[in-house]
Order: structure tokens, then C-alpha cells, then sequence
């Protein structure tokens, strides 16, 4: 063992392993803040490291609490003073550079909060892709680190080679749409990171992309439930709200044609539809059945069109705790029927499963 900066030196860390190395630290840092703990200074040179005889699995241990604070905001154990400079080399949080237009109250508030820790993670599962240290939020040029030219090839690169088995399945464009949503709120400024069970899902949802085909601890294990026909289908192309309504309304439809002894949409053909500044939002309730009881999932579709005839296709999902997670359906061509319909309709449909087969195990334990 030794220092999780160290470690990596002597070894080449995949797709896979990096997000399960970063899953299991995120589970070391909720154990810190369940003891009241805000760490504040987390990277690679603060983590110890042992892996375990099963090979895969690992030990680890935070060190280094010299910047640490205790949650409850009234006793911190050295809560540094506003102006002097917090944050390490590895990854300078915006949390520790005061803005011109904040407030010093606003700012401590920001530097004592436990999304720091969660952050920390982030920035460290981005270094384990891509091997190199993020340093800052945003760049002279203003880009974050995952959308600099060369650190974006890195990383389709990295999933590429964990996916390439499963090309027909575009898991590469599920893995790569869910992890840039992460970094886009990891290095996003501090009112927009993400809460460490917001993280907590996202890793996951990313797991389980990587391990859609084993049947255990999957809510659609038998093939006999499922029906593969696909319905004659018509969208019109002409207008872009009735297009978007009608897509929506078929992709729930063969949803739940196809598992339609597992799930059910509440309000299929009904809904709530808003269509303002080229964006359409709409209303859901899925529901899904656990020991014969349903179990719902309100959902909110959100689409953005742009001048290219194309549309961004996003549905957000109200899960416990107040978590609104993302499931980023991708871009797509506003000039496709039925050969397009079924590429959406896989791509969607992947999503929702392992969606409800998180929730679904997250029931059971």
C-alpha cells in the first residue's frame, strides 16, 4: 500500500477501476461526514491505499485533517481565515478563490460545505481517467478540465476501451453523457456541485452501464416478459412541439409494450405539456412493481431544440431524498422515422432500466 498518488504511478487504471476506486472513497467520505467531518483538502497524496486479496478491491484511509471542519457550523477545528489561501495544488476549488460579488459570510459558507469533499472525488475520478491533475475549475480560455480538447480524447478514449464489446448497444454514449454531466457540475461553480448522493446514483448509474448483461440484481431478468415488436409508428416532421409529443408518447408506449408486466406509465396520453423559448417540458409517473406493490417514479421530460434541426433530450427523475437526477437522452436529428425511432427508443430504454434497477436495489437492501 502506500499513497493513493503513488499508487497510480506504478499502475494503469482503466474506465472500470476508476470508477469503482472513486465509488468506494465517496463511501469513505460519507462515512467522515456521518462523524460530523468536512475533510476540505482531498486528493491523491491524502488517501492511503491497500489493495485487498480479491483483486479489484481496495482499502483506503484519509489522512492529512489539518484543513478539516466540523459540520455543525458553530466549532470548526481550524477554519482558516477568509483571506488566506485554501485548496492545494491538485485541484484548486472555486469554493477558495472569493468572488468579487460575494459576501465574506457567503463565501465561509461555501468553504464549509460538504460538497468540497464530494468535489474532491470528482477531481480525483477525472485524474484516474485521464492522468492528469485538473488544477483549476476553468481555464484562461474559460473551459472547464473535461472539455479541453485533449483531456475530452482522452476520455472517450478511456470508455472505448471498456465498451468496444457492446458498440450496438452505444454504452460508450451512455457513459460518456453521464460523466461529463458529472464534471460539468464537479467543476461547476459551488451552488451548482452536486450533493454526495447526487454523485452517489451518477457513479452507480455509470457501474451499471458496465455491467448491463449479468443477470443478478436486475429487475428485468427474464426474457420472457419481454415483446420485441415494434408498433407501425408515425411522427409527423412538420412542427417541432407536435413532433417532440408524439416521439415521447411512442417511446413510453413500446416501453411499456415491451415490459408491460413490470412497469406501467400512470398518465399515458395525458400530461402537463409547456412549450416556451424553443424548450418542452412535461410531467410523468412511472410506476415499477416490487413484491407486488407499485413503486412510482415522477419524471419530468425536458427538451431543447436548436437551429439545426436538432433537439436535446433530457428526463429528470424525482428520487428520494430530494435528488433530481438526470438522465441525459442525447441529441438527436429532427428528419428520422422509424429506423431513428428505434435507435431513441434502445438508448432510452437502456436508461430507464438501469435507472429502476438502482432504485429496485436500493429497495431490497
Amino acid at each position: 500500500g502506500g499513497r493513493l498518488s503513488d499508487y497510480i504511478k506504478s499502475k494503469r487504471v482503466d474506465f472500470r477501476e476508476a470508477l469503482h476506486i472513486s465509488r468506494q472513497l465517496l463511501s469513505l467520505i460519507k462515512e467522515i461526514h456521518r462523524l460530523k467531518i468536512i475533510h476540505r483538502d482531498i486528493q491523491p497524496k491524502n488517501i492511503l491505499i491497500w489493495p485487498r486479496p480479491i483483486p479489484g478491491e481496495f482499502d483506503f484511509m484519509l489522512i492529512n485533517f489539518s484543513s478539516s471542519c466540523i459540520i455543525d457550523h458553530k466549532k470548526h477545528l481550524s477554519i482558516q481565515d477568509i483571506d488566506e489561501p485554501l485548496g492545494n495544488s491538485f485541484y484548486l476549488m472555486p469554493q477558495f478563490e472569493k468572488p468579487q460579488n460575494d459576501s465574506d459570510q457567503r463565501v465561509k459558507q461555501f468553504q464549509i460545505n460538504p460538497t468540497i469533499d464530494v468535489t474532491g472525488i470528482c477531481a480525483i475520478l477525472f485524474w484516474l481517467i485521464t492522468g492528469r491533475e485538473p488544477k483549476e475549475c476553468k481555464n484562461i480560455w474559460g473551459q472547464p478540465p473535461h472539455q479541453c480538447h485533449q483531456n475530452l480524447k482522452i476520455i472517450e478514449k478511456k470508455i472505448a476501451e471498456v465498451t468496444a464489446f457492446r458498440m450496438e448497444m452505444k454504452i460508450n454514449e451512455h457513459l460518456k453523457n453521464h460523466l461529463l454531466l458529472t464534471f460539468d457540475h464537479c467543476f461547476a461553480d459551488p451552488n451548482q456541485q452536486w450533493t454526495l448522493e447526487k454523485v452517489e446514483y451518477e457513479l452507480d448509474f455509470m457501474i451499471s452501464l458496465l455491467t448491463i448483461d449479468q443477470k443478478q440484481s436486475n429487475y428485468f431478468p427474464n426474457i420472457d416478459y419481454v415483446n420485441n415488436e415494434i408498433s407501425s409508428i408515425f411522427i409527423t416532421l412538420e412542427d417541432p412541439f407536435v413532433y417532440v409529443i408524439s416521439l415521447i408518447h411512442h417511446l413510453k408506449k413500446e416501453f411499456e409494450n415491451r415490459y408491460s408486466k413490470l412497469i406501467r406509465w400512470l398518465n399515458i396520453g395525458k400530461g402537463n405539456w409547456r412549450y416556451q423559448d424553443k424548450q418542452i417540458e412535461n410531467q410523468d409517473t412511472l410506476d415499477f412493481i416490487y413484491q407486488g406493490k407499485p413503486i412510482s417514479i415522477d419524471l419530468i421530460w425536458n427538451v431543447k431544440f436548436s437551429e439545426e434541426q436538432q433537439f436535446l433530450m433530457n428526463l429528470i427523475a424525482k428520487l428520494p431524498k430530494n435528488i433530481d437526477f438526470e438522465l441525459p437522452l442525447g441529441t438527436w436529428g429532427r428528419n428520422q422515422q422509424t429506423s431513428g425511432f428505434e435507435v431513441i427508443l434502445r438508448f432510452f430504454e437502456i436508461e430507464m432500466k438501469i435507472l429502476i434497477n438502482i432504485l429496485f436495489q436500493s429497495i431490497k437492501t
